[in-house]
């Protein structure tokens, strides 16, 4: 195996001109329509024909690779030491004939991720037993069955290959001309998926204004430079929408459909890790809008009013958390799932260190959290 000529985005995209950033970005957004452009008769992960899995796993693509089953999201993001639990407890990996199957996959891993029955997690209140987790996922399996059959969805559920982290850590570009791609690496847990399971995705080399400033406006200077870095990032914004648009259609009407339609098809096999919050938190605005989205019949979930009391109590907790997560994810220059480069490694855990102490020392008043709840709240790991 070869190392990979060029270097890293990351490196170059602060010393990029506009025009530069521009072309960069429009070679990448092509990227995503060649992407999209290949054909795949159902969902799964790419392997090679003569892989160790069952024939019965196996769909043949031709030169000398085959369909099989999922080998990244949603099983992943998982820990290593989990991944053989996980997998033993699911009743099917894939791949997936229909977008049914593919539906009860997503709850599968959903219940597979939960704790066995006697165990006593340590979570905050707000996150919900396993119980709780478990019957939110048998509701979820029967609205998704109702869903899928909505013109809006079909109409994005064509199987498409995305790759899993299409960021600027992962692109290479030529290092004296970084408006040229060299190399994109980290393709290991790409999956074939359907397409609208990819409309939140939001490269950073194409991030809104908006998002990108929050991440950066501390450390700029001045108001001029605070235009600056908007301007370019629409532009780049921009490029990458309309190359979308123009040249990955249906890509481009997965980003465009209505996220309050596909938010519960990523958060069903993710509970556990999110709480149980964001997913009920669906299923109640599914219930409250069943008709109004051309559904027959009632909404299999139909909340109490004490529940929804409940929900109210928790969606709060549960956003502080989110703003405490958000506010680690920036001050360290991580993402959701804690990744930080090895270069910062020391410092950004020097940065969680001292965040966390903060939070503890918030919390600690009549109106704050107990001990043990501020602790159960901090979304990363702390060395006390």
């Amino acid at each position: 195996m070869d190392h990979v000529s060029g270097v890293p985005l990351h490196e170059r995209w602060d010393s990029m001109t506009t025009l530069q950033r521009a072309l960069c970005v429009r070679t990448l957004s092509l990227l995503v329509k060649e992407m999209a452009e290949l054909k795949f008769p159902t969902y799964g992960s790419i392997y090679f024909s003569d892989a160790p899995i069952p024939s019965s796993s196996k769909i043949d693509l031709g030169n000398g690779f085959c369909l099989g089953p999922h080998c990244g999201y949603p099983a992943w993001p998982c820990h290593p030491r989990n991944l053989t639990a996980l997998l033993n407890r699911l009743s099917t990996t894939g791949p997936h004939r229909d977008l049914e199957s593919y539906c009860a996959y997503l709850i599968d891993v959903g219940l597979a991720k939960l704790p066995s029955q006697n165990a006593t997690p340590s979570k905050p209140a707000f996150w919900g037993s396993i119980q709780d987790h478990r019957q939110l996922l048998e509701v979820t399996s029967k609205v998704m069955k109702n869903l899928i059959q909505l013109p809006q969805i079909q109409g994005v559920a064509a199987p498409m290959l995305l790759h899993p982290d299409f960021h600027k850590r992962n692109i290479f570009v030529d290092e004296k001309d970084p408006s040229k791609v060299t190399a994109l690496i980290d393709w290991q847990s790409t999956c074939i998926n359907p397409t609208f399971m990819f409309s939140s995705e939001e490269p950073d080399f194409a991030a809104l204004p908006q998002q990108l400033y929050s991440v950066i406006k501390d450390n700029l200077p001045n108001s001029d430079e605070t235009g600056s870095v908007e301007k370019d990032a629409e532009v780049c914004r921009r490029t990458f929408e309309l190359t979308m648009q123009g040249h990955a259609p249906v890509f481009h009407q997965a980003r465009a459909t209505s996220r309050e339609l596909v938010r519960i098809f990523k958060y069903c096999s993710s509970s556990w890790n999110n709480s149980v919050v964001p997913l009920r938190q669906e299923l109640i605005d599914f219930s409250s809008r069943w008709t109004s989205l051309g559904l027959s019949g009632e909404c299999p979930y139909q909340p109490t009013a004490d529940l929804l009391e409940q929900h109210s109590h928790d969606y709060e907790e549960w956003k502080v958390a989110q703003q405490v997560k958000d506010l680690v994810v920036q001050a360290t220059n991580s993402n959701s799932d804690g990744w930080v480069h090895k270069d910062i490694w020391d410092a950004a855990q020097d940065v969680n260190q001292t965040v966390y102490r903060e939070w503890l020392r918030s919390q600690d008043g009549e109106d704050g959290l107990s001990p043990i709840e501020a602790k159960l709240t901090y979304p990363f790991d702390v060395n006390e």
